[in-house]
């Protein structure tokens, strides 16, 4: 359970190009706050596919809930593809 003071924001990814890139790929979320990032080895902590979330991919993208407050590393599909 959370605080009342814990927000949690709705993000709809969608509409990324080239979409046959993106199509039908998973959307994976990595915490990135400066405390995680201060105590791990960076290399380490990104390569533990075990620290990372998973989101599939929806009809036309993908609906993700995030808690404010935070950062968060976000990438597509098991190679990292990014975005415009």
């Amino acid at each position: 359970m959370c605080s009342k003071d814990v927000e949690v924001r709705k993000l709809y990814f969608k509409g990324l190009a080239p979409s046959s890139r993106f199509k039908l790929q998973p959307l994976r979320i990595l915490k990135w706050d400066d405390d995680i990032l201060l105590t791990e080895n960076r290399e380490d902590y990104v390569g533990k596919k075990e620290n990372y979330s998973s989101w599939p991919w929806l009809k036309s993208g993908w609906t993700i809930p995030f808690v404010t407050g935070h950062k968060y590393k976000i990438h597509w599909g098991n190679n990292g593809l990014d975005w415009t």
